[in-house]
């Protein structure tokens, strides 16, 4: 068994100023405050960000879903004849992407035409 676990080791003031981390962590929480209102600021914007960046992306999430419904009608419609309620319905998925953020596709073109003007490969 060690002696470390049982015997109290005599560690001066002065060993304990001149450890590198000790003194960074004394400037440290000076620091922190001195500067307390800055610090608070800068993280009351990080947690603005952060729940803005989660809101955009749900909204987002909640706007392709309702698209995809909104196509699976569409999709119906269409293979049953009723090709003015596709149209109708083709409209409002448009604006849901539109809504969304997402790019639009190339108006005139088909998937490989729109892959081609962006620059992919549908490989």
């Amino acid at each position: 068994m060690s002696d470390r676990l049982t015997r109290a080791e005599n560690t001066s003031h002065q060993d304990i100023k001149k450890d590198a981390l000790v003194t960074w962590a004394f400037h440290a929480g000076d620091w922190a405050q001195n500067n307390l209102r800055t610090i608070g600021i800068a993280a009351g914007i990080a947690v603005i960000a952060v729940l803005g960046s989660v809101w955009i992306s749900r909204a987002q999430g909640r706007a392709e879903a309702d698209a995809n419904l909104v196509l699976a009608e569409a999709s119906v419609s269409y293979w049953q004849g009723n090709y003015v309620r596709t149209i109708q319905l083709s409209d409002q998925v448009m604006s849901y992407i539109a809504s969304s953020g997402l790019p639009l596709p190339v108006k005139g073109k088909g998937a490989a035409g729109a892959a081609g003007a962006a620059g992919q490969s549908l490989r």
